[in-house]
């Protein structure tokens, strides 16, 4: 499988469930969101598990809070959002979240045998900023987008973009859902599943690769 991995110069991860544990984060937030809302509203809504919340993570930030409120309070929506996404913020100043193990040295040992390093991402995009500043990202990639800065576009026009800026001649997309898998093939990507994440393992078995390790990814690319 290493010789599928010989020609790659371009390497594009996912943020949430690839790079970094959201889930530490986004679960206490959306608790903390809803009491908000009940408090101020006086109003009773349903606190979503931690399953369900999980479920959702890695779809564009507006549909993935849209999925956590019950359609009936759809008129909290926004309110909800900009409140979750505060909690997010505060959450990791605090240090709740964190990057999987080996993630730092992983990408450091790609950055010395000379890979372009991307992340693209559905977030928000001051819940990202948030991530790239705590976790030092203008040090670990070359360059980095989210959605939430790029109205009306996709993840797919997300790739396309990096690719483009880094003149990429071949490029492998590693992420832990559907929707990383199917922007890569769209752009002719070599997929690396990140079974760690918070994918359905069989939404992504068709992945050129998998890992249930980060630091896997050396197997793949280590040997430039």
């Amino acid at each position: 499988m290493r010789n599928l991995f010989a020609e790659v110069d371009t390497i594009i991860f996912d943020n949430d469930g690839t790079l970094f544990q959201a889930d530490l984060v986004s679960f206490p937030a959306i608790v903390s969101a809803c009491k908000d809302l009940m408090k101020i509203h006086d109003i009773k809504i349903p606190i979503p598990s931690k399953d369900e919340i999980n479920s959702h993570i890695g779809l564009p930030s507006s549909e993935f809070f849209k999925q956590l409120l019950p359609s009936s309070y759809g008129q909290y929506l926004d309110e909800f959002e900009q409140l979750a996404t505060q909690h997010e913020i505060n959450n990791i100043k605090k240090g709740l979240g964190g990057l999987y193990s080996g993630v730092t040295e992983t990408l450091t040992e790609l950055k010395k045998l000379n890979y372009s390093l991307g992340v693209i991402t559905n977030a928000g995009v001051d819940y990202f900023n948030a991530v790239v500043e705590a976790f030092h990202y203008n040090q670990l990639f070359d360059a980095y987008l989210c959605l939430g800065d790029r109205k009306h576009l996709s993840k797919s026009d997300l790739l396309k973009e990096l690719l483009d800026h880094f003149k990429s001649k071949k490029a492998a997309v590693v992420g832990d859902t559907k929707g990383d898998l199917q922007a890569a093939k769209k752009h002719k990507c070599l997929t690396i599943a990140a079974l760690y994440g918070y994918g359905k393992s069989d939404e992504i078995e068709s992945a050129h690769e998998k890992i249930s390790d980060f630091t896997q990814i050396l197997t793949l690319f280590g040997n430039r």
